[in-house]
């Protein structure tokens, strides 16, 4: 409540002082839009495979066979554990996300 106070008596005290002095405040920063126009549409959203499965998220999630794909390529030097383990490049179900960090222990 004290903050709605102090911002209204900052603006009162700016109004008289305006009208006191004289001062047109038609270029007043306060009176300016600044707002973005939110008229433009919404950018489309990315075009899914229908051949894969997304979460919530939607974000991809893998099958087990893109999965065991995904753990021979780690196995082939060709992934990183990390790039496994980056949840904007796929999402891994609990029991795959485990098997993982199995794998880095391994390492």
């Amino acid at each position: 409540m004290k903050v709605k106070l102090q911002v209204a008596s900052s603006y009162a005290r700016k109004y008289a002082l305006s009208g006191l002095f004289a001062i047109d405040g038609s270029e007043d920063a306060d009176a300016l839009n600044n707002v973005p126009d939110y008229n433009e549409p919404a950018p489309a959203a990315p075009q899914r495979n229908p051949n894969h499965t997304y979460n919530a998220n939607g974000i991809r999630t893998l099958n087990q066979s893109e999965f065991n794909a995904a753990i021979d390529s780690f196995r082939a030097g060709k992934v990183t554990i990390e790039k496994l383990l980056d949840e904007n490049s796929f999402a891994l179900n609990a029991e795959q996300h485990g098997f993982i960090v199995g794998l880095s222990d391994e390492v």
